[in-house]
């Protein structure tokens, strides 16, 4: 019976997948609709490598704007390396110089932003840097007894990158964050009027000193951004929250969610901030029970007077608790769809990493109704909050049927599609193991863990899925593994169940292991940034991508029609 089952829930998916294909408008985009635009960190432009990730991506007065993050690779090893098991594989050049304090070092760790315009590249803004007057120390995570980082009083840069940018107002706005070696909690916004160099004024109030400022949605006429009291790990905050843009220094920013929505709730961060039925909604990091789902119509809470009034659509990480990140959410149609990660690949329990869990999609409507669409057919670790029965109406397996792909990291639609870019693990993996073979068995039993054959089957070819299931992998297949299947995917669908692979390579380069923003103009442009921290290695060094025709403000790149 279950042979049976198999082979029907195959064909089913493959009649889909059929289907599917066969709709396909000319709309739709596909691989052969992107051009590169910027490689190795826009080294042809004064970049280099170090730009790990086009972090921020935005449109601003018809010009392309980019914030990066630098040295992240190299920052997640250091940070990680008594959590994780590759934390100490050299997978990145390190910055020429380490020394916490170091002038030279914060230099070289200020995040920047680069605007695309008339056919070329230039840095319109570095981060500045400040004084630290006297060390301080942060616990190290997985340590026990607890031991600290030693951040000894020197020179560190504001942000060592912008995550988030985006226009209000006449403005254009960019989030940045505090350095993750050493764990700096430190938040800082600026804004500009015109994008240009020398123009960025400090927006950041009663931001700072918080951690992991991200999301710049509008609202009802208003500014809203999310961000986090420090917390123990690196990179991840304690209490979560939203806070509303007055324009009036020296704050700036106004509170209007309670931390971590309440007391006794455990949402250390909010990850993601947009518009669905004309409501303001919050995703959660929430590495206890599950990430969260939260919703405001801009009423007031009577109970809390100056705060907005929330209410939870999605608890325990939708019936998971290993479901630990809402990271991505977008409207499309009637329905808002949420896509899940786990932090840098793996799932946080008390500090300690415990198993990785591939991603999910789920969509909710205006009532409030869940639904699973990509997904696993059992929770990890249970817990009420999701279906009874755990069928994805596509057919699709977590992770697209792919174990590595960590994080649903950006959705967006563009000319009715809806399209989703992942974190695919495979490449850092694959270069792990070839640096160091012991770590296999590690790394298989973290990322496969609940996967069969079925579930593989859907995306890799017999040979991948034979070494996956029994541990031993060849320089040939561990070759072909990362040249088809390393690097971050696109997929796309047009009816939010019927869902198509754009790219599941990166774009062609396995280095680009994650799609990071995917960020539509006016539907007429999609731009795509890659996260690539691969530093001083061949291919390494974030890239900018587009499909479709440039707005018109004497910088026309291509159609891709022609």
């Amino acid at each position: 019976m279950r042979k049976r089952y198999v082979v029907i829930s195959v064909l089913c998916v493959a009649v889909c997948l059929f289907m599917t294909a066969a709709d396909v408008s000319a709309r739709s985009l596909t691989r052969s609709d992107f051009r590169q635009i910027a490689r190795t960190g826009f080294e042809a432009w004064g970049g280099d490598s170090a730009n790990s990730y086009s972090w921020g991506v935005g449109w601003f007065n018809n010009d392309l704007y980019v914030g990066t993050v630098r040295h992240h690779l190299w920052s997640l090893g250091v940070g990680l390396s008594t959590m994780f098991p590759i934390g100490g594989v050299d997978l990145a050049d390190p910055p020429s110089v380490t020394t916490w304090g170091d002038p030279a070092y914060a230099d070289e760790m200020a995040g920047q932003i680069w605007r695309f315009r008339d056919n070329t590249w230039e840095m319109v803004h570095k981060s500045e840097t400040f004084i630290l007057p006297v060390q301080i120390q942060i616990p190290i995570p997985g340590t026990d007894p607890v031991q600290f980082f030693t951040i000894p009083a020197g020179t560190y840069p504001i942000a060592y990158g912008y995550r988030t940018v985006g226009e209000f107002d006449g403005y254009l706005y960019a989030c940045g964050v505090g350095t993750w070696i050493p764990p700096m909690p430190k938040s800082s916004v600026v804004r500009s009027s015109s994008g240009d160099a020398g123009s960025w004024d400090d927006v950041t109030g009663i931001l700072a000193g918080t951690i992991n400022v991200r999301g710049l949605v509008e609202w009802n006429g208003k500014l809203y951004t999310a961000a986090s009291l420090p917390g123990l790990l690196p990179g991840v905050g304690g209490q979560a929250v939203v806070y509303r843009f007055t324009g009036v220094g020296p704050g700036f920013w106004e509170q209007v969610s309670l931390p971590s929505f309440g007391l006794g709730e455990n949402n250390a961060e909010i990850y993601y901030l947009t518009v669905f039925n004309n409501h303001l909604y919050a995703s959660t990091v929430n590495l206890v029970t599950g990430f969260e789902v939260w919703k405001t119509n801009g009423e007031e809470d009577l109970d809390n007077p100056g705060l907005l009034k929330w209410t939870r659509v999605i608890n325990h990480g939708f019936g998971d608790t290993w479901n630990q990140f809402g990271m991505t959410m977008q409207a499309f149609g009637d329905y808002l769809y949420i896509g899940t990660a786990v932090g840098a690949g793996y799932v946080q329990k008390d500090g300690a990493p415990v198993g990785s869990r591939p991603i999910e999609i789920i969509r909710v409507d205006k009532d409030d109704n869940a639904q699973l669409i990509v997904g696993s057919r059992f929770a990890y670790d249970p817990i009420d909050g999701g279906p009874t029965r755990r069928r994805p109406l596509s057919g699709w397996p977590a992770g697209f049927g792919n174990p590595f792909n960590v994080y649903a990291w950006h959705m967006e639609v563009f000319q009715g599609w809806l399209y989703l870019g992942t974190f695919d693990m495979t490449s850092v993996i694959v270069q792990a193991v070839q640096q160091d073979p012991s770590l296999l068995g590690t790394l298989l039993e973290m990322f496969t863990d609940g996967f069969s054959a079925t579930d593989l089957r859907f995306t890799f070819p017999t040979s991948i899925i034979n070494s996956l299931l029994r541990g031993r992998f060849s320089q040939a297949v561990l070759s072909l593994m990362n040249r088809n299947f390393g690097g971050g995917d696109i997929w796309k669908t047009r009816d939010g169940i019927h869902w198509i692979p754009v790219t599941l390579n990166g774009l062609g380069n396995p280095n680009n292991y994650g799609i990071r923003r995917l960020v539509p103009y006016n539907d007429q442009v999609l731009a795509v940034g890659t996260a690539n921290p691969f530093t001083g290695k061949p291919g390494g060094g974030c890239e900018v991508w587009l499909a479709g025709k440039i707005p018109q403000s004497g910088n026309s790149y291509f159609d891709r029609r022609r």
